[in-house]
């Protein structure tokens, strides 16, 4: 068995502490009795500061950057354990999902601290009690820390309708030199081209990252990191990394047969980014759904509650498959820890999954199908329109003899909005009633749909008296114009 690193990410653990190496988890329990002789430990300052820039065209956790092996994870996306402190950024990173996205890890070292070894190899075993080894399954001791303090400070930009993908690209890398010139030196922030959004995920700040408005606050907040490692653990600051050793060499007792010591998956290995890449799509696919149902909800009286309902089911559709993959890919995770299945069988399954009939790519694109019609709606009913469809209005109602004036109707659904020339035409033409200072008569915007009837285009229809007196209002405008 080899020694092994492991981020802590929020988990406390001190000299002594046995590790599950199957389970991915530090226990509560240390080998060590206390307090240990002075020649015990070895404490060396190691001050450094360490700064990762990836920038990624879709994102992806900069795993590199954070040191974080395929083992590590594996066990966090197969949530055998929830990351705090800086990696909450791996918890969040999956709801990215604008294409100018990027990130700096930023890591301060203050001290390491080891078992020294001389005091291993002729004192250790006084200190060791009996009780942890026989009611714990640990396979490890934590006999190093590496203290400091670690923090990820993200960048995204929100792309704009009117501006080009490839000078929107250009402006987010200067952008991304000016917040790497801030972590570097924090001084005065130099001003960005584009509106960017910021967000710190620190050891300072344990349960989820902070929103940072400006570029100025990224400033501030690197400006007193000294400030925060001075008031933590006697300046160390918080652990970053634990050593760890098999119990079995620390006790220099023969090896014993641990899934750690052939089991491993390699930091670039393809299936474990399938695996990220999975739990990502499903993130999205949910922050989707769930943004959309809100949207739904706000416009209840505008849309189909069969919509509704199949949002609904989606949602439940997609929770139980990302339930079923987490549970299946860590069940088959510690059966291969334990040696009762292969790296193979897992990787084989991580594709499965991915690929599958439960893969998020496979659940029905319905989020967003309403969204344009629905925004169409509310510009209509802001500019002086009234609505007419699933809020159980009748149009026949409205245009039957005596009631009132007369009015002009605009017919509509989804599908014809998607003829550009014609509804662009209707629609400036409809606005163009809308504004007109001294209409008499009311407009509506007719909703299809609602009522099952087909149509063929848009068209804006003038009635009165129960009767249809323009059948095309921009039809007629055209003869108008162009007689012959």
């Amino acid at each position: 068995m080899n020694a092994l690193n492991r981020p802590a990410f929020g988990r406390a653990a001190n000299i002594g502490t046995l590790y599950d190496a199957i389970h991915d988890r530090f226990l509560p329990v240390s080998i060590l009795d206390e307090p240990l002789p002075p020649n015990a430990l070895i404490t060396t300052p190691c001050p450094k500061t360490e700064i990762t820039r990836s920038r990624r065209h879709l994102p992806r956790p900069n795993l590199g950057a954070l040191k974080l092996d395929g083992d590590t994870a594996a066990s966090i996306f197969g949530q055998l354990f929830v990351p705090q402190g800086c990696g909450t950024y791996l918890r969040d990173y999956a709801i990215y999902g604008k294409p100018l996205h990027g990130s700096f890890y930023h890591r301060v070292t203050t001290v390491s601290q080891q078992l020294q070894s001389g005091f291993v190899c002729s004192t250790l075993s006084q200190h060791i009690g009996s009780a942890p080894l026989l009611d714990y399954k640990g396979t490890y001791v934590v006999t190093g820390i590496t203290w400091g303090m670690e923090n990820m400070i993200t960048i995204d930009h929100s792309l704009s309708h009117n501006v080009s993908l490839g000078d929107a690209q250009n402006a987010f890398r200067r952008d991304m030199d000016k917040l790497e010139a801030v972590i570097k030196s924090p001084a005065a922030a130099d001003e960005l081209e584009l509106q960017q959004n910021f967000r710190i995920y620190s050891s300072a700040h344990l349960h989820e990252g902070i929103v940072a408005p400006e570029l100025e606050d990224v400033s501030r907040f690197i400006q007193i990191v000294p400030d925060h490692i001075s008031k933590e653990s006697g300046g160390k600051g918080w652990p970053i990394s634990y050593a760890l050793l098999p119990l079995s060499i620390l006790l220099s007792a023969e090896p014993a047969t641990d899934a750690s010591e052939f089991f491993t998956i390699p930091r670039g290995s393809g299936a474990i980014y399938e695996f990220i890449n999975m739990f990502q799509s499903y993130a999205q696919k949910e922050n989707e759904l769930v943004n959309y149902h809100s949207f739904l909800l706000d416009h209840g009286s505008q849309v189909a509650e069969d919509h509704v309902k199949a949002v609904e089911e989606a949602k439940e559709t997609l929770s139980m498959h990302q339930y079923n993959a987490i549970a299946s890919s860590r069940n088959e995770l510690l059966k291969a820890r334990s040696s009762k299945s292969t790296r193979r069988n897992l990787e084989n399954l991580i594709r499965r999954l991915a690929r599958g009939k439960t893969s998020p790519r496979k659940i029905p694109a319905i989020a967003g199908q309403e969204t344009k019609k629905l925004a169409f709606v509310s510009a209509a009913i802001s500019a002086g329109a009234s609505y007419i469809g699933y809020n159980g209005l009748s149009f026949h109602d409205i245009i039957k003899p005596g009631n009132g004036p007369g009015c002009f109707g605009f017919l509509f659904n989804k599908t014809v909005m998607k003829d550009d020339k014609t509804w662009s035409e209707n629609y400036s033409l409809l606005m163009k009633l809308l504004a007109e200072a001294d209409r008499t008569i009311p407009v509506y915007i007719v909703d299809c749909e609602a009522a099952g009837v087909d149509l063929e285009a848009a068209r804006i229809s003038k009635y009165c008296g129960g009767q249809i007196l323009i059948d095309d209002l921009l039809q007629y405008h055209r003869l108008q114009l162009n007689p012959e």
